[in-house]
């Protein structure tokens, strides 16, 4: 089975925070490989001023190159689209294969309020066999693992 980490966002600018995460959760998560995913277009921002995609990439690759099993990806870019983390996780679903979402807690609020909707969620917990694992920082990660668990049950 096939163990793969998504870190998806905007990346506008790579900052230390972003590399801590990502070796952070190499770290207590044991995946293949951990896909950087710097988005095209976010659907819940404007585009900032002198922002481009090609050079967001760079940067994650000048900020994430070091990273032993991290790889930044250029699919969302590619794309060239307003990017949904629902429809990356469809691209990258397979059959021999779990998927590990590493995400910011601001984040898990609209994640819940825009995919919902569309499908997102019970796409992810239906296409990975329900598995939900929760990770986070030593000081939240508990308390945002035990709510986002009872919202999923509720929902899912």
């Amino acid at each position: 089975m096939e163990k793969i980490g998504l870190y998806g966002g905007t990346f506008a600018p790579p900052h230390l925070g972003h590399v801590h995460a990502a070796r952070a959760f190499l770290r207590a998560i044991p995946v293949d490989r951990l896909l950087i995913m710097p988005t095209f277009q976010p659907p819940h921002k404007a585009k900032a001023a002198g922002d481009t995609p090609e050079v967001r990439l760079e940067m994650c690759r000048a900020a994430f190159g070091d990273i032993p099993g991290a790889e930044v990806s250029e699919y969302e870019i590619a794309k060239a689209d307003v990017s949904y983390t629902v429809q990356t996780l469809r691209h990258l679903t397979a059959e021999n294969r779990e998927i590990y979402l590493l995400i910011i807690p601001a984040v898990i609020w609209y994640i819940v309020m825009c995919y919902f909707p569309m499908g997102g969620l019970s796409l992810a917990f239906k296409s990975y066999k329900g598995k939900l694992g929760i990770w986070g920082s030593p000081w939240i990660g508990l308390i945002i693992g035990m709510a986002v668990s009872a919202l999923l049950s509720a929902i899912i």
